[in-house]
């Protein structure tokens, strides 16, 4: 699986100097703003950047605990270190991502304070899981401390997004429509039984009449936004996949479409003079040529990018998939 990067709390600086010489401690990815040596001086990097997905990812460390560790290692203040540490990394870096040992109290400043930081991935000793917390710009998440919890958080994130992070419902947008029809009904059938009801019996229709309906009212809500984020996600990637498309060399384009279209023409006119064999044997040629095709190679690369999320939106055959003989004859393929 690998570690991309990986901050300290002020427990974890407990066994000294001699614990980060050890070759092992000492070849881990660890970053922090704000630990010093005993001579002022950074013994870790601030930060490092990973690229996760062609997004270059900058991921920041802060270290919370006592200031005063040990005799080898004491914490600068967060506040007056982290700050420049963001600047030089939001130059370099897409996505920002702080790691802190710090309190819930101190992050939440932090976001606040520093709108840069996409996400907070804290580690607070006396919490265990805790919910992803929208504050501002910034998601704070974390998992159960202790090392015996492996958190899994699933990011979709467009640079040219605005309004900050919204949480994609687990919750498929049918089953949510489906659960909105069967309160509907129950509402029907309610409502049906108030005339018969005793004045007792109403009050307790009324309150169900009235639980249902706020029901109705929150998965409605739920609806709206699953599907204002959904087109959100879709319009990021029609974006994306046409930022794709306008890189490739149209020239380069043209150029191979009109050796595909020459080459086809010679191909039928060898079907129809029945020199099945060389036009089999033109049609594999061309093939392999097209494979070899950087552009066709771009082509298939949006091809997948709208594949991943949008099916059916450009469809470009892959290279694995190109004619080779196998599937047929090529005379038995031309449409006249």
């Amino acid at each position: 699986m690998g570690i991309d990067a990986l901050t300290l709390s002020s427990r974890d600086l407990l066994g000294g100097a001699a614990l980060f010489a050890r070759p092992a401690v000492a070849a881990l990815p660890i970053v922090s703003v704000n630990i010093r040596d005993r001579n002022g001086r950074a013994p870790f990097p601030p930060s490092r950047i990973s690229e996760i997905g062609g997004i270059r990812v900058g991921i920041l460390g802060v270290t919370g605990g006592s200031r005063k560790t040990n005799s080898d290692y004491t914490l600068a203040p967060a506040e007056t270190t982290l700050g420049p540490a963001v600047a030089a990394l939001k130059e370099k870096a897409d996505l920002l991502i702080l790691l802190s040992t710090l309190t819930p109290e101190e992050n939440t400043a932090i976001a606040a304070k520093w709108p840069q930081l996409e996400l907070i991935i804290s580690c607070d000793l006396l919490r265990g899981d805790l919910v992803r917390r929208p504050q501002s710009q910034t998601v704070i998440a974390q998992t159960t401390n202790g090392g015996t919890t492996l958190g899994e958080l699933e990011l979709s994130w467009r640079p040219d997004a605005t309004g900050g992070w919204r949480e994609l419902s687990s919750v498929p947008l049918a089953d949510l429509k489906a659960e909105v029809k069967k309160m509907s009904r129950a509402v029907a059938d309610i409502s049906a039984k108030m005339s018969d009801a005793s004045e007792k019996g109403k009050r307790r229709l009324r309150y169900r009449l009235t639980r249902k309906n706020r029901l109705i009212e929150q998965l409605q809500k739920k609806i709206t936004h699953h599907e204002e984020v959904s087109a959100l996600v879709a319009t990021g990637t029609v974006k994306d996949v046409k930022q794709c498309m306008e890189k490739i060399d149209r020239t380069e384009l043209e150029k191979v479409k009109a050796r595909a279209e020459e080459e086809g023409e010679k191909i039928k006119a060898l079907c129809r003079e029945g020199k099945r064999d060389k036009a089999q044997a033109e049609a594999v040629a061309l093939s392999k040529e097209l494979a070899k095709s950087p552009v066709i190679a771009e082509m298939q690369k949006c091809s997948e990018k709208a594949a991943d999320m949008l099916p059916g939106a450009i469809e470009v055959p892959s290279i694995d998939e190109t004619f080779d003989g196998s599937h047929g004859h090529v005379c038995d393929n031309i449409e006249e």
